[in-house]
This record gives structure tokens, C-alpha cells and sequence, in this order.
């Protein structure tokens, strides 16, 4: 069970509790299970509803129907476990369970390994870290990205000359 540490509550919104947070990139597009419990703080919460808007997520907490109540967390961080995640299809990946895993080409030759998923706002792209050292960016598109398995901590990509 994964800790994430999604942003920082920066303000609040309305006066009825909603609290506005300041989203890590790499969690731009997480989805919560209904009723999810995170923690503010030292306190673990249950999340009654949200929204997000670009890197900005709004959520309303039970039991937490004021701005006098909700004030109090303003400058914390907001954690979750990776259990309290919606569950997504078996071909499809959040952007943090890409971070840290092997890329290798279709020839199993060893590429890198990712230090960022990138969003540019039309597509995401891998940022790798490659043996000697270098960065090299390849989009997230099945062109590229034949396979993905969190099992084996490898993404295998098909690389076209200039790709790399």
C-alpha cells in the first residue's frame, strides 16, 4: 500500500468547507473510490466529493460543512494510499506507476529508466534517464509504447530512428 503525496492545500473556496490544493504533476490524473480516506496532517479524513480543474483539485470533506472548519488545514499536505484510487482498466496506468521503471526497446536492449511523466497538454511524455546519463523524451502513444508491465517494472517501446 503506496503513500501519495498529492499537493498542498493552499486556500479555500466557498463557505461551505470546500478546500482548494495545489496538485503534484505526477497525480493530475488520479480518481478517487467514493468516500476515499486521506490524511491532512495527522488527521485521516473521509473525502465526501471533488473536482479538478487543470492543476487545481477542490474537494468537500464529511463532517466538514464550513470554511471555520477547514481553515485550520490550510499549508498542509494531503496524503493517500494507492488503495483509495479508483481502479483503472488493465491496459491503462496512472502517471505514478510509471516513474522508476525500465524502458527497453523492442529489441530488449536497455533504454533507461523514467524520472518524470511530462504533460504537455495533448499528450504525456516519458522523460528517461539513460545509462550514460542523458534525458531523452518519448511520447506516451501506443506508436511508441507497445507494452507495459508493472509486474516486471518495464515499459518496452518501439524505437524509429531519431527517437532516441
Amino acid at each position: 500500500m503506496e503513500k501519495l503525496k498529492l499537493g498542498k492545500i493552499v486556500n479555500t473556496r466557498g463557505l461551505k468547507g470546500e478546500i482548494k490544493i495545489l496538485l503534484n504533476p505526477l497525480y493530475y490524473d488520479i480518481e478517487f473510490k467514493k468516500q476515499a480516506l486521506i490524511e491532512i496532517g495527522e488527521k485521516e479524513l473521509v473525502l465526501s466529493s471533488y473536482k479538478k480543474e487543470k492543476n487545481i483539485l477542490f474537494m468537500f470533506l464529511v463532517n466538514y460543512t464550513d470554511i471555520n472548519d477547514v481553515l485550520k488545514f490550510k499549508g498542509e499536505s494531503i496524503i493517500i494510499t494507492s488503495k483509495e484510487l479508483k481502479k483503472k482498466p488493465a491496459d491503462l496506468f496512472y502517471s505514478y506507476q510509471l516513474l522508476h521503471l525500465v524502458v527497453l526497446d523492442q529489441f530488449k536492449e536497455n533504454i533507461g529508466i523514467v524520472i518524470a511523466v511530462e504533460d504537455t497538454g495533448w499528450q504525456k511524455i516519458l522523460r528517461i534517464k539513460r545509462p550514460d546519463g542523458t534525458h531523452v523524451l518519448v511520447p506516451w502513444v501506443m506508436a511508441f509504447v507497445k507494452d507495459i508491465s508493472l509486474k516486471n517494472n518495464e515499459i518496452i517501446i518501439e524505437t524509429i530512428e531519431g527517437l532516441l
